[in-house]
């Protein structure tokens, strides 16, 4: 968890205050739920010691009301910091994820599906904001509040607060093997998620084309056997860590058996009173409660950490070099020299010279995979050349910032791609101002 919110707080920085913030907030509402039990216990030894009074019941309902009135206040001021927190990460993340592909070669598009991208910024994204909201803050309640109960036991009788601890460790192992079990099943999950984004959009984009082929039952049960694998991968995921999570939880349980009978024993023997008694009993489900509540929000964790992961591959990708400040060309001659390119392992350009001269019309002929796409690709910079030199003016387009080199270039792809918008609004994209006597 620490490795992650590490990366949180580098790529968002803001949310090392929100978050500090959160766990203080929770801490002091753990320490202010623990509270009303020293006057539970004051008030039930007042009662068999014959000592209470209706001025001392009076005092303890008045700090009693205290306690749960700060409990609420530190829960509405949490409320109101982690979840505009939980928003900024979103909103933050999903921009830089949409900022940075802007910078990177072409290549990581060939690599990454449609999906993949859809599925971290649409739907895995979604699951961020419960770091702040949940995972972290529920993380610090389920460490602090058995951390203050436990020195109040301790307070009562020491021989009985190491009973109720003793479960713990064995507990948090099963605790362990859990996250880690999930850990791998959710890099499955999450992968099946992608497909089946892609096959979403495939489904749909390609629906016209499915039809006048007469394929849309074909492409259904591939649609449908993608749906199938992910939710084999939703099965195996809570299979394959429910006897240990049953496990994590009975241990706890059993914790609250050994106070009860170690308790009994101790009261039977005379070295117990019954209010340490009867509080340890009292405190005991409330002890392990919040370490109960440790699982659910570490698998939710789990969740998180596999979107993170694949949010800091796309952000760890190095972009296309870019000069701190761009030269400007000459003129519009564009030279190819001795320039050699391949896609992977595949050979497309080998020692190609060319000079294409600027208020000229230059057609590139030869056959489907001769490099004709290719060499107007490598003029936008899509890719960088892997040897020689393309210049544009007598500049080398490395020593030219892309936006510069992209406003000097217009391009017609051969798959043409229809952004959601209307006509007109598709034909002036990318135009600086058109007028309507321009666009039409």
């Amino acid at each position: 968890m620490l490795r992650t919110i590490k990366e949180i707080v580098r790529l968002v920085p803001e949310m090392k205050s929100k978050l500090t913030q959160t766990a203080v907030l929770k801490f002091f509402e753990s320490l202010f739920a623990g509270a009303p039990f020293v006057l539970l216990f004051l008030t039930i030894n007042d009662l068999f010691t014959g000592t209470l009074t209706v001025e001392r019941v009076l005092v303890y309902t008045a700090v009693t009301g205290g306690c749960f009135f700060i409990q609420a206040r530190q829960l509405l001021l949490f409320t109101m910091i982690s979840y505009p927190a939980g928003t900024l990460l979103q909103e933050s993340l999903t921009i830089k994820l949409g900022e940075h592909p802007r910078k990177l070669p072409m290549s990581f598009f060939t690599e990454k599906s449609t999906g993949d991208i859809n599925a971290m910024a649409a739907d895995e994204m979604m699951m961020l904001s419960h770091i702040p909201t949940v995972v972290f803050p529920d993380f610090i309640t389920g460490i602090s509040t058995p951390l203050v109960i436990s020195l109040f036991m301790f307070f009562l009788d020491w021989r009985l607060a190491l009973i109720s601890l003793a479960v713990i460790p064995v507990a948090i192992l099963f605790l362990i093997i859990t996250q880690k079990i999930l850990q791998k099943v959710m890099k499955i999950r999450s992968n099946s998620l992608v497909e089946i984004s892609s096959k979403v959009i495939e489904y749909i984009q390609g629906m016209s084309v499915v039809k006048a082929f007469k394929q849309s039952s074909k492409q259904f049960l591939k649609f449908d056997d993608t749906l199938k694998r992910y939710k084999k991968a939703n099965l195996n995921m809570v299979l394959s860590v429910v006897p240990f999570d049953i496990l994590f939880n009975i241990f706890l349980d059993i914790g609250f058996v050994l106070i009860l009978m170690s308790g009994a024993y101790f009261l039977a023997g005379g070295s117990l009173s019954v209010p340490v008694f009867l509080i340890f009993l009292i405190i005991g489900i409330r002890l392990y409660a919040p370490i109960k509540g440790l699982s659910s929000s570490l698998k939710l964790f789990s969740v998180t950490e596999v979107t993170m992961d694949r949010i800091m591959r796309v952000l760890s990708t190095k972009p296309l070099p870019q000069p701190a400040k761009g030269k400007i060309p000459d003129d519009y001659n564009i030279e190819f020299n001795d320039v050699s390119f391949k896609y992977e392992d595949t050979d497309v350009l080998k020692n190609v010279t060319l000079k294409i001269p600027e208020k000229a019309i230059t057609a590139l002929v030869g056959p489907s995979g001769s490099g004709k796409t290719t060499i107007t690709n490598l003029i936008a910079r899509f890719w960088d050349v892997d040897s020689g030199e393309i210049k544009i003016g007598g500049v080398n387009i490395k020593d030219m910032q892309t936006d510069l080199l992209l406003s000097k270039i217009s391009m017609v792809f051969q798959d043409v791609y229809l952004f959601n918008d209307t006509i007109y609004q598709n034909i002036a994209y990318g135009g600086s101002s058109p007028t309507r006597d321009q666009v039409t």
